[in-house]
């Protein structure tokens, strides 16, 4: 992410790249969506275990919040910021169909 524009969160720029590609892919999920490691896994084209630490990196720097039932969330100003490192990346259609 461009240093020079303010983020909800500093923690983005410090993420590894891989970590920050992946934090940037979690910007196409709606809103209030629930992240399990299967569907990080499919998002991320890695296996669940690999996911699960990757979840658990994101949530060590407060960028997504566990959930009760062993999900995971961003906050609303951490989906934006998702989407925009997102969208810089690739146009949303792109990302729609590399998902699928």
């Amino acid at each position: 992410m461009n240093k020079d524009r303010s983020t909800p969160h500093s923690g983005i720029d410090d993420l590894a790249p891989d970590d920050q590609e992946a934090f940037a892919r979690l910007g196409i999920l709606r809103e209030d969506s629930i992240i399990h490691a299967a569907t990080a896994a499919t998002l991320w084209a890695q296996s669940e275990t690999e996911a699960r630490q990757r979840l658990h990196r994101l949530q060590d720097t407060a960028l997504i919040q566990s959930t009760d039932d062993e999900g995971f969330r961003l906050d609303p100003a951490n989906q934006e910021a998702a989407k925009q490192l997102l969208l810089e990346r690739m146009p949303l259609p792109e990302a729609h169909a590399h998902l699928l």
